[in-house]
Parts: C-alpha cells; structure tokens; sequence
C-alpha cells in the first residue's frame, strides 16, 4: 500500500495495513448507519469540503484513496484536501469513539454506577 505524501510515498504493510482497513470499514459502517438512521452524528475531520459531503460522495474518495492504498500499481492521486481528508477520516472516528469512551466511564464514576 502506498500513499504519496510531502515525505514521499508512504507504505502500510502487516499489522499498520490491518488496522488502517479495520478501522477504515467501522468508520465507513457508522457512517452509513447515521445516514440511514438520519440521527445527525457526524465525524468531523476539519475539511469543510470532505464533512459536508454527502455518504455517496465520501464512498468515492474513500475508494479513490483504498485504490492507491492497496494496490501499489495504481498511479497515486494527487495530495488534495479532499483525499487527504478521506484518508484520516478513520483516525477522527476512531478518535471519537475513543473520547466518547472516556465521556462515558467520567459520567458513570459521577453517578457511582456499582457494576462499573
């Protein structure tokens, strides 16, 4: 897997492909859930352009950038805001999720939740 990067080409191979894809396919189910469910929870990356998207519009540029990513053979898109937004989507849902964890475990402490 390579990405073109302002340090070069970047290469994702063994465990760092694994994860990238894993938290890659959560990502993109949770996004296509709030779609369908239309409950209005977004992951923000901070690209103006790639957060307003529609899903349709994200599914593109997350396989325009997995293309690149998997198959070193493939030409490697340009460096756009768009691509480079799509591609740490993943990490900003991850990130959520995580700080919803710690949201979480905070609010049962206050409320002296015995089973926690």
């Amino acid at each position: 897997m390579t990405w073109n990067t302002n340090f070069g080409k970047r290469v994702l191979e063994g465990t760092e492909a694994k994860f990238y894809l894993h938290i890659l396919q959560a990502a993109v189910d949770f996004s296509q859930e709030a779609v369908e469910f239309d409950d209005g929870v977004e992951v923000i990356t901070g690209d103006r352009i790639f957060d307003s998207a529609s899903f349709e519009q994200r599914v593109v540029l997350w396989h325009r950038g997995l293309e690149a990513l998997l198959k070193p053979e493939v030409t490697v898109p340009p460096l756009t805001n768009l691509l480079e937004a799509a591609a740490y989507f993943p990490f900003a849902w991850l990130t959520q999720r995580v700080e919803d964890e710690i949201a979480f475990a905070e609010s049962v402490e206050e409320d002296g939740d015995p089973f926690y």
